[in-house]
Formats: structure tokens, sequence, C-alpha cells
């Protein structure tokens, strides 16, 4: 490059950072952070300590010696029936049907039956067999088996089931 170029180039150089400086102006008053004095920093402010609240102790309950055991409801059976059988089933007059179990033990408490999932038969012991629950009800078919299940009526929980075949009804 020869000389007198260099010299404009130079001198256009000089004119754009004199032109750039005019058009910067002053620093604003505020910024985002806030309002920022203008002139020379001032002190910085050193932290001091501040009392902080405690809190009042208060007392912590112990626990006793003797832990309160709160009693839970268990589902006791008034009759055992894990060792129960099938003991005989049959037609009555008047299209009726019963079912008879045998418990190794006296049976204790009130007890219902449902054949075919929705016949209800009514379940009685009687005073000369207190081992066996007997169950009576509409005859629920002919000439088929049907299912059964027993079920203590204070709670409605099964306590016995079966199948059994049902002849033809008695007139």
């Amino acid at each position: 490059m020869s000389r007198c170029q260099n010299l404009i180039l130079t001198f256009s150089m000089l004119c754009m950072v004199l032109l750039l400086s005019a058009c910067g102006g002053t620093a604003p008053a505020s910024t985002e952070m806030g309002d920022v004095p203008a002139g020379p920093p001032t002190a910085t402010l050193e932290p001091t300590a501040t009392e902080v609240p405690t809190a009042i102790p208060t007392e912590t309950p112990v626990p006793s010696a003797t832990p309160t055991i709160t009693p839970t409801p268990t589902a006791t059976f008034q009759a055992d029936f894990t060792t129960a059988g099938f003991y005989t089933a049959g037609p009555l007059t008047g299209f009726r049907f019963l079912i008879a179990v045998e418990l190794k033990e006296p049976v204790k408490g009130e007890y219902y039956a449902l054949v075919k999932k929705n016949k209800e038969y009514t379940c009685e012991v009687l005073a000369a067999y207190p081992n066996r629950l007997y169950c009576t009800g509409r005859q629920a078919a002919a000439q088929d088996y049907v299912t059964y299940q027993i079920f203590e009526t204070a709670t409605d929980r099964p306590v016995f089931a079966g199948e059994v075949w049902c002849d033809l009804p008695l007139r």
C-alpha cells in the first residue's frame, strides 16, 4: 500500500472513533438493579451482627412406661366349620329341598344358605342333633347339580360351600 493510502485510512479510522465516542453520551441515571448514584464510589457498609430471637423451650411429652393398646375387632366364627362335612340332601314335600352339614362340635349361632347364588335357605339346628345344621328352601333345580354356600348371619361371612344333586321334587 502506498503512503497516501495509509494516511487516508488512518485519518478515516480516527474520524470514526471520534464520531462513535461523541454518540455514546452519559451513563443513564438508573439501571435494572435500581438507582446508581453519579460520581465517585462511596465507602461500603460492613454487615453487622443482629440478634435473632430464640424459641422458648417447651416441655416435650415423655412416652409412658406402659403403652396403650387399642383393641381391634377380629373375626371369630361361632362354630368351627373347618372340619364340617356334607351330611345329606334331598327333596321335601311342597317343592322344598334340604341340605344338611355335620360338625364335630355342637353348632352355635345363626346361619343361612344361598343355593345357585340367589335362592335363600333358612338354617336351623334340631335339638336331637346338635352337631348338624339343616338348611331348607324352595328347590332350585330338578335333576341337576346346584352349588350352595352357608353364611353366618351376624357377619355374612361364608363358612361352608359345596355342590349337591337335586332330584325330582316331591309333591
